[in-house]
């Protein structure tokens, strides 16, 4: 035995039967009208299109200001590598080498003053201090600081900025936090430079 499957215009003309007599007519016509098919359908798919298309742009920005920040924070780097943050110029604190080495390079959609930066020293590289992500995605810059270095010390130089993410649901897990209570969540984005100074 064949079965027919139902159709919707099937199923509206045995609704139409069903009702009163003075409103078959309208609900013959109704279930007929292809008017506005497209636009339901556009607007069924147009919340989650633009939401995966503001992600991907989203998610380039964050990538390309991920680079600009490893950029600056090499370039600030070599002025400890090379000597010229402790001889040439007046850098003593943090303060000082963030107004003078990054803040100058880094592009105006950046807040230099939510850039948190560290510059120490270690006898050795297996002594650098480590790294790690805490369990909501952020890190741990409670002992940032700036050390003025010694020619030939191997040291360290780390930068990380929380970059704002809207489209918050298509994250990674971990990657992603809401640093110092605010309401806008955040990717963080990590500058790290391992070296030994010159013989300056």
């Amino acid at each position: 035995m064949r079965f027919n499957r139902p159709t919707l215009a099937g199923i509206g003309s045995r609704i139409a039967r069903l009702a009163p007599r003075p409103m078959r007519r309208v609900l013959r016509r109704f279930h007929k009208d292809e008017k506005g098919v497209y636009a339901i359908e556009f607007a069924f798919v147009a919340i989650p299109f633009f939401a995966i298309m503001f992600a991907i742009i989203e998610t380039a920005f964050a990538f390309w200001a991920g680079q600009v920040l490893d950029a600056t924070m090499t370039g600030a780097a070599r002025l400890v590598l090379t000597g010229q943050a402790q001889n040439g110029t007046a850098i003593t604190d943090l303060a000082t080498f963030r107004n003078l080495a990054v803040c100058p390079t880094l592009p105006s959609f950046f807040d230099c003053s939510k850039v948190y930066i560290d510059v120490r020293s270690a006898g050795n590289f297996s002594s650098l201090p480590p790294f790690n992500p805490l369990g909501d995605g952020s890190y741990d810059v409670s002992g940032f600081g700036y050390q003025k270095t010694n020619p030939s010390e191997v040291v360290v130089v780390r930068a990380v900025y929380y970059f704002p993410v809207y489209t918050s649901f298509l994250g990674a897990p971990g990657t992603i936090s809401k640093p110092d209570a605010e309401t806008t969540y955040k990717r963080a984005l990590i500058s790290v430079a391992t070296f030994r100074n010159e013989p300056f």
